[in-house]
């Protein structure tokens, strides 16, 4: 796979969004939609936040459900002979195998206890050092994890990493396995599978940085650089902290912001 950076890429900016908003964190990933309506009644906009909070709730548990089950299967794959065995040419096909199946994993490796990579799904990448990873030692003190956005230096693609160990008969860490997510792909798969939700939407980052929205312009920058209104700036960053509902108006329209944490993901 390569080695993968962070993701903080900069971009110019546009004036504001439209459409309705939905936050989601994955660690917490943020996402983020929001629609523009004109409410002339306190009826309506009752009406509005309900169903907006309803979705949000309904997107933030399927995401959450399908990162649990990748995980999960991430977790039985580990406890495999094949992978207790640590031997490379044992886990380089099995490695292969899985990453076929998936629709979202472009790669699948394993790492021994010094961050070296000692099988991969693509043998070109063994012996890469991934010891700088965040996941990497989460996972060494046998805690299941994913990371942040990332990018691939040998794909170019955004990408997120699940990582979980690999312990031998006595329960002892001798590895880690991790599978790289391709980011687009699980974005278009679990978020903009909804008319309503993908016109518009916006996925910022643990860190603050927007990951995903329809103005490519504002791509890469930290909320505090988008340019957005003040108000709608601050209503983000306690969207990373809290879930409920927020409304707001601007330039004689109201905005309502319903947001949700996950548990892999933050949904807002």
């Amino acid at each position: 796979m390569g080695e993968i950076k962070s993701l903080h890429a900069k971009y110019s900016i546009k004036k504001k969004f439209i459409g309705w908003f939905l936050l989601v964190s994955v660690l917490p990933l943020i996402l983020v939609s929001f629609v523009i309506q004109n409410m002339n009644s306190k009826i309506t906009v009752k009406k509005e936040e309900e169903a907006m909070h309803n979705l949000l709730l309904s997107k933030a548990e399927f995401v959450n459900q399908w990162f649990s089950a990748q995980m999960g299967e991430m977790q039985v794959a580990a406890e495999s002979d094949v992978m207790k065995s640590m031997d490379s040419e044992s886990m380089i096909p099995y490695l292969q195998t899985l990453e076929a199946r998936s629709k979202v994993f472009e790669t699948m490796f394993v790492l021994n206890t010094d961050g070296t990579v000692i099988a991969h799904s693509k043998p070109e990448s063994i012996g890469s050092d991934y010891s700088d990873r965040s996941y990497y030692p989460i996972a060494l003190k046998g805690e299941s994890t994913y990371s942040e956005v990332l990018i691939s230096k040998a794909t170019g693609n955004r990408i997120i990493v699940g990582a979980t160990p690999i312990k031998d008969d006595n329960g002892n860490i001798i590895g880690i396995m991790c599978g790289s997510a391709n980011f687009e792909i699980l974005v278009d798969t679990l978020l903009k599978n909804d008319e309503d939700v993908s016109s518009n939407l916006v996925l910022i980052d643990n860190l603050g940085y927007i990951q995903v929205a329809n103005n490519e312009e504002i791509i890469g920058k930290h909320i505090d650089e988008s340019n957005l209104e003040q108000e709608t700036v601050n209503i983000l960053k306690e969207s990373l902290n809290s879930s409920g509902i927020s409304s707001l108006s601007l330039n004689g329209e109201q905005y309502i912001f319903a947001h949700a944490l996950l548990n892999q993901l933050a949904l807002d």
